[in-house]
């Protein structure tokens, strides 16, 4: 109203205000005035501070670009925008007190979803976490991110990818060309043969996707669980407090041994001189850790790995495998003998301790004979000759020469195995495959199929085993939908084999929240019997448990506790776990030889209806030597098994209950 003459008084007034000086020598006076004023306030609180933040980032992503203005960073590769969220959430996990490093992740493509959404929902991930698009065998892009000046470089592969081998062949030759920058690497490959070439090479840090996954899946038939045991000691879980669930009391159990690690660099000079059982039994009774072996360096500077020495003493300088909670409980372990020698006491009193006999898994030859069969045949058919019962399936998309290490694994059990894909294979895949075994069999057909499951005799099958690969015919769009065959497969198979037979099923998933949709068992009939057929408290029960285990995670799922279900991305875990430990890797192919680990039953050695773990622990630890890695326990919520890695002492163990023991290994 007269107060603003010219466009620069409008701009006088217009900053006096949103500055908050506010003069008063010139102020709205009219209705549409004031309201104009209002408008103008409101969207500059709102967008200038959105702007600065942007404009921060922008310039922290320059200055990380830059070699972070003098500070190392770690740089992660992944050539065509593979999933990097769980080597992410490892890498920044709560844990990892010393991941001082911020990491830059460098692509040819743009982030991959999963990852963008990990960044955005972690506030701190957008300071910590770099994305520059470059190509790691472009000089110009490695001289852009100062590569040698990193602590290390990971190279991820894209595991969903079709063209597996051509996913090897990139990165071998990305390896090759950043080889010479002397920066610690960390690759991922495919294939076993692939892996071989970098190892030549002097690239020791490999993580073979094919190789361990098969392995642990292999291992998980000769022992039931062996998945989740070990998948839980890779990857770090934040535990939550005893009692959290209500609605799922198991998980309240199987929690404790989330928590639990595995750790290779464990400082044991405080029990120099102390013999290694003797060790253990401190670690475990005062600070519940389980000591599993040394690493030691021989005559001529190599560094030696021993799981469960029995009788190896303790030298300064050794380094110690050990699981427990975290790395500041295992840093305050000494030593100490009082709970030892008492309970030492105790257990000698009693007479029949040492009944125990476990007999070791006996390593067989190879059979020489091959077989080259790729002839569609019916198991129910008796004209044929192969009426099979108590035999292994195993359903898969593309026969490759890898699946010869899991037909190795399954050697031990002595049954047929049964191999159904709708594609022949080579002959060359073949032969590698039969090498190992000579009652192979092969069937055309897919697995979402009934009429093709009824052929395989899968209703009479003891295991069977369901492997997820993309085939190039595959148009998969959304992320969601890579295991829509493998999810029908399973479903299928568990009404099959429900009825007379109690089948144990492995199934792969690429994609990890695709776990919910697998169901094995209905919760109704426990929740019917708990609540005394009461419909409405068993409805409020059946809502508020499902939700509560939709709530907590992908890792609490009651199948993956069981260890029927395998993720793949637990492999992008261990590989950032190879940084922070760095004999994992040697570790780990020593655990999953068969015979390592086994499953026992405790029906000889408890001499009543339930007994302490602490107790188990002294009668196999004096009378056999192995070391109890943990239980293998009942869920009567979800008729299922889950598994305690690392139990505390006081634990109570029951007569089903079964205990999982590392033998004792040379190697």
């Amino acid at each position: 109203q007269g107060q603003i003459d010219d466009f620069y008084a409008s701009i006088y007034y217009i900053v006096v205000s949103l500055t908050t000086v506010g003069y008063g020598d010139i102020n709205p006076t009219s209705t549409v005035g004031r309201i104009v004023i209002i408008s103008i306030i409101i969207a500059f609180l709102v967008f200038i501070p959105h702007e600065i933040n942007t404009f921060l980032r922008i310039l922290d992503k320059k200055a990380a670009s830059k070699g972070g203005l003098g500070k190392q960073n770690v740089v992660l590769y992944t050539p065509n925008g593979a999933d990097a969220s769980a080597f992410i959430d490892e890498y920044f996990h709560e844990d990892r007190q010393f991941a001082t490093c911020d990491l830059i992740i460098l692509s040819e493509k743009q982030i991959h979803p999963n990852t963008k959404e990990l960044i955005d929902s972690k506030p701190f991930l957008n300071y910590r976490v770099t994305q520059t698009l470059g190509d790691l065998g472009n000089p110009a892009d490695r001289s852009n991110i100062r590569l040698e000046k990193s602590c290390a470089v990971f190279i991820l592969i894209e595991k969903m990818a079709t063209d597996l081998n051509f996913q090897d062949a990139r990165v071998i030759l990305t390896t090759l060309n950043i080889k010479d920058s002397n920066v610690p690497l960390y690759v991922q490959l495919c294939t076993k043969e692939h892996k071989d070439t970098l190892v030549e090479r002097d690239v020791s840090n490999v993580v073979c996707i094919d190789l361990l996954k098969l392995s642990f899946i292999g291992q998980a038939c000769l022992c039931e669980g062996f998945i989740s045991l070990m998948c839980n000691l890779l990857k770090s879980i934040t535990e939550e407090s005893p009692g959290f669930y209500r609605y799922n009391n198991w998980l309240n159990e199987y929690e404790h041994g989330l928590g639990n690690e595995l750790y290779t660099n464990a400082d044991i000079s405080a029990y120099a001189g102390v013999e290694f059982r003797e060790a253990s039994l401190q670690m475990y009774l005062e600070y519940n850790l389980i000591f599993l072996g040394v690493i030691t360096v021989d005559v001529d500077g190599s560094e030696i790995t021993y799981l469960n020495p029995t009788g190896y003493v303790i030298c300064h300088g050794d380094i110690g495998i050990i699981i427990g909670q975290d790395e500041i409980e295992i840093a305050r372990a000494k030593p100490s003998i009082h709970n030892y020698l008492r309970e030492l006491k105790k257990m000698k009193r009693k007479r029949n301790w040492d009944m125990v006999r476990i007999k070791p898994v006996k390593k067989r030859t190879r059979p020489k004979k091959d077989l080259i069969d790729v002839t569609e045949i019916d198991l129910r058919n008796p004209r044929s000759g192969r009426k099979f019962k108590k035999h292994i399936v195993i359903i898969t998309n593309k026969i490759t020469p890898s699946i010869a290490v899991l037909v190795e694994q399954l050697q031990y059990q002595k049954k047929p195995i049964v191999i159904m894909c709708p594609r022949s294979p080579s002959i060359n895949a073949w032969k590698q495959i039969c090498r190992t075994r000579p009652n192979v069999y092969f069937v055309r057909g897919v697995g979402h199929k009934v009429s093709n499951l009824e052929r395989a005799n899968i209703a009479q099958s003891s295991k069977v085993i369901l492997l997820n690969s993309l085939t190039a015919d595959e148009d998969v769009t959304s992320v969601a939908c890579y295991d829509a065959k493998t999810i029908l497969t399973s479903n299928l198979v568990y009404s099959m084999t429900k009825t007379g037979n109690d089948a144990s099923i492995i199934v792969e998933l690429l994609y990890e929240s695709n776990g919910r949709f697998i169901t094995k068992n209905s919760k109704k009939d426990y929740a019917r019997k708990i609540n005394k057929n009461n419909k409405k408290k068993v409805k409020h029960y059946l809502t508020n448990a499902t939700r509560e285990l939709a709530e907590a995670g992908i890792y609490r799922n009651p199948l993956y506790a069981e260890g029927k279900l395998f993720y793949p991305g637990i492999l992008d875990t261990l590989l950032c776990q190879a940084y922070f430990n760095p004999k994992i890797l040697f570790t780990l192919d020593a655990l999953l030889k068969p015979g390592s680990v086994t499953l026992e039953k405790l029906d000889p050695i408890l001499q009543s209806q339930f007994e302490l773990f602490m107790r188990v622990v002294f009668k196999f630890y004096l009378a056999e030597g192995f070391v109890p890695l943990g239980i293998y326990r009942y869920n009567k919520q979800y008729n299922t098994y889950y598994v305690v890695t690392n139990p505390r002492p006081d634990t109570r163990v029951f007569i089903t209950d079964r205990v999982y023991l590392l033998h004792i290994s040379d190697d």
